[in-house]
């Protein structure tokens, strides 16, 4: 079996609303970027810290800082680290308060869904079985928010310890599950866990869902657009996401008439813009990724060029250095975890601000990102016009 599917659960929440996303995705892989290679580290050091502390071992992610992540090479710094920390911290903050909480956790656990398709198999991040009772989590590192609410993934996943556990039809209706989402670097004012809580029997018409929709892929897909479009790495080739999005704005010369909405209508509405909102902004994604590609590789045909532009203000000291010197001022940047400055200025009063910024200036570094402008806006084109 190779270790990887082709219906894999961390894409379920695609192909469980597209199924032509499988093949589309086969011909446009997701490039690896530095963010995903420092969540693989992440999910490592997380990994084996878990495990540790199943058998009583070292488990502070912090201890890591320095070693080199075996499974691709990324050297692990304090940021991973972080991400590691709240998620190791909700685990075991959660199973310590369960009597036979640390024998029940299991942790990249590989489970397999044949009752959705033979081909729909993955591991999972952490789990633990009790009676009438199963925690599921799964850690993201990444800064586009994930809810744990109908989350197909972990639907996905729970199917297969359904598969595992031989949960029956009776058994589901007695057993609850809360699913956790951990996302230390997704800004929330809820906090980095996003949680859903259930009966196991709740999700059948979710697993009904994967099932159609895994089948539909493997022998008659086809392409359907909708928020799911923003994950979907086809998203820059995919005809049918460029005509929801070319749909949304393709409406001119309309007649002079005025709409007259209740509040449950604009409501309505309010729900379909965001919808079109979020295509779009998959689309645009997608299409600025390919730019920027070829623009690095010599391609001058798209008429544009990349400007480097500043980028986000990090703290250049430990997390604990920087909520120390920060809690001078008075406030607290824990949240549980450590805010980046420029949350933590958003705490600061106004009148203190001037003076957080001359503060923090020898604990952060502003980075640089490159930024697609008309080649006829870089820096370099404006000083020769000059």
């Amino acid at each position: 079996m190779s270790d990887h599917a082709i219906l894999a659960p961390s894409s379920a929440p695609v192909w469980g609303h597209c199924s032509g996303s499988i093949i589309a995705a086969q011909a446009a892989p997701s490039p690896e970027t530095e963010q995903t290679r420092n969540g693989t580290a992440a999910h490592w050091v997380a990994a084996v810290c878990l495990a540790n502390w199943k058998i009583g071992g070292e488990h502070d992610p912090r201890a890591f800082i320095g070693t080199v992540c075996p499974e691709n090479g990324v050297v692990v710094d304090a940021l991973i680290a972080e991400g590691a920390e709240v998620y190791v911290t909700d685990v075991i903050g959660t199973l310590s308060q369960i009597q036979g909480g640390r024998e029940a956790l299991v942790v990249e656990f590989r489970v397999h869904m044949p009752s959705i398709h033979e081909q729909n198999w993955g591991t999972l991040d952490a789990s633990a079985r009790f009676p009438g009772l199963i925690y599921i989590w799964d850690y993201k590192h990444g800064h586009a928010k994930v809810e744990a609410f109908e989350n197909l993934q972990l639907i996905d996943y729970l199917e297969g310890l359904r598969e595992y556990h031989g949960i029956n039809g009776h058994e589901d209706q007695h057993t609850r599950v809360i699913a956790r989402v951990v996302q230390p670097f997704a800004y929330d004012p809820r906090g980095p866990v996003s949680e859903w809580a259930f009966m196991f029997c709740d999700i059948r018409g979710y697993v009904n869902q994967l099932h159609a929709k895994a089948h539909e892929a493997m022998t008659n897909p086809t392409l359907t657009s909708g928020k799911h479009c923003r994950y979907c790495p086809a998203r820059g080739r995919c005809p049918a996401l460029r005509a929801a999005v070319y749909n949304l704005i393709d409406l001119v010369d309309s007649p002079l008439a005025f709409d007259t909405m209740a509040g449950g209508d604009l409501a309505t509405e309010r729900e379909i813009l965001l919808r079109g909102q979020t295509m779009l902004k998959a689309r645009l994604e997608a299409i600025e990724d390919d730019l920027t590609h070829r623009v690095k590789n010599g391609d001058g045909s798209c008429g544009l060029s990349l400007d480097s532009v500043p980028g986000r203000i990090n703290w250049t000291v430990e997390p604990g250095q920087a909520i120390a010197a920060v809690g001078i001022m008075g406030i607290d940047i824990t949240r549980p975890h450590c805010d980046t400055p420029t949350q933590a200025r958003a705490r600061i009063p106004a009148a203190m601000r001037d003076a957080f910024d001359e503060a923090i200036k020898p604990l952060t570094k502003r980075g640089r990102s490159l930024k697609l402008v008309d080649s006829r806006d870089t820096l370099a084109a404006r000083v020769f016009r000059k």
